[in-house]
């Protein structure tokens, strides 16, 4: 039997088209999603998404605040 995958799920925000393609929330740090996402045609690595201070934190480290799919997975996934 095949196996089935769900359909990402695709917002518009600020004539961008958001698009999560996999998630999952951490077990220690509710507030957090490690997620893999596409903007607009622009895929995007697996990242850490802070709910609390709203921001985007790549794998490398670097911290992007405010960032428009951390928008997206925190208003979609509220606690």
């Amino acid at each position: 039997m095949p196996v089935a995958q769900a359909a990402p799920l695709c917002r518009s925000v600020a004539e961008h088209q958001v698009c999560v393609l996999k998630i999952t929330r951490s077990a220690k740090y509710y507030w957090e999603y490690r997620a893999e996402v596409q903007i607009d045609d622009e895929r995007r690595p697996m990242g850490r998404y802070n709910c609390r201070t709203r921001e985007y934190v790549s794998r490398d480290g670097r911290h992007v605040a405010d960032d428009i799919a951390t928008q997206v997975i925190c208003a979609f996934f509220k606690q």
